[in-house]
């Protein structure tokens, strides 16, 4: 059986994005041996430059038969895609994590794979709207909610490993099962960027001599790059739809007490909508 500890693991990532980027940064040092992939040379420069990396390498079949844990960090289909041509360039037991903003057809992928994997879908809930290895830090997952998902092939080994690479970086483990986490990032974190984008596409420019923090803290997820959240949202759609269902209502809610003047309803409704904003932080602390 391979080794449980962190500082033994020879680990990869693939995708030096933001996420698998600042993955890096927070893991230098912390296991045996960390080797990157990325398919665009400027990323790769960028990530040699950082010298955090033993390897660095555009054909991920040069380095995945020599590691312990694979972290897929690359858009949402792409992490689909890559998960059943995992087979091709390895046939020892190995580990592999993904980092994707979804989880059931990225675990349905997983669950095809055969049983010398060892898998889990992991999400951390942390990020920022500007992407890139350029913008990687290493205490991006510090404090964050790091969101773990057992697929058919999540061992004992697999799950023990995932919790420890998560403390290690300084993140919170939070296991959920795939349905129940697409669900519930559909309106914590999916939604909100599209709130944020009707908000930006909605705002004339002529505006903006009076934008104010408002504006800039209620839009600033519509500056995510639009590459990346096209996966997210195609992917979660279902959830997403009842999601948007439930927002419209509320807008309607809010136009009707504007349409008849309605004081009291729209005291009421922007008063519980405060003590419910306030309970979630408070039970989010």
């Amino acid at each position: 059986m391979l080794s449980k500890e962190i500082h033994h693991k020879r680990i990869a990532i693939i995708g030096l994005g933001l996420m698998g980027g600042s993955m890096a940064f927070a893991l230098h040092g912390k296991c045996k041996s960390l080797v990157g992939f990325d398919a665009d040379i400027e990323t790769r420069k960028l990530a040699e430059k950082s010298q955090i990396f033993d390897c660095i390498t555009a054909d991920p079949g040069e380095i995945l038969s020599a590691v312990d844990l694979i972290i897929l960090s690359v858009p949402v289909f792409s992490i689909i895609k890559i998960i059943p041509k995992l087979p091709e360039w390895i046939s020892t037991e190995v580990a592999v994590m993904d980092l994707g903003s979804t989880k059931v057809n990225i675990c349905k992928a997983m669950d095809a794979l055969p049983d010398f994997f060892h898998t889990v879908g992991g999400h951390p809930m942390c990020g920022k709207e500007k992407l890139g290895f350029q913008n990687a830090e290493q205490e991006l997952f510090h404090g964050a909610t790091f969101t773990l998902v057992q697929t058919r092939l999540t061992t004992a080994y697999i799950r023990n490993l995932a919790e420890q690479l998560v403390i290690t970086i300084g993140a919170n483990p939070f296991w959920l099962d795939a349905q129940t986490h697409d669900q519930w990032v559909a309106a914590t974190s999916h939604l909100p960027f599209l709130l944020a984008a009707a908000l930006s596409l909605a705002t004339p420019e002529e505006v903006f001599p009076l934008i104010g923090p408002g504006f800039q803290s209620t839009s600033r997820l519509a500056a995510t790059s639009a590459n990346m959240m096209v996966d997210v949202i195609l992917d979660n759609r279902r959830y997403i739809l009842n999601a948007l269902k439930t927002y419209n209502q509320s807008l309607m809610s809010f136009e009707k007490y504007l349409e008849n003047y309605d004081i009291e309803g729209l005291h009421a409704t922007l008063q519980h909508a405060s003590i419910l904003r306030q309970s979630l932080i408070n039970r989010k602390e």
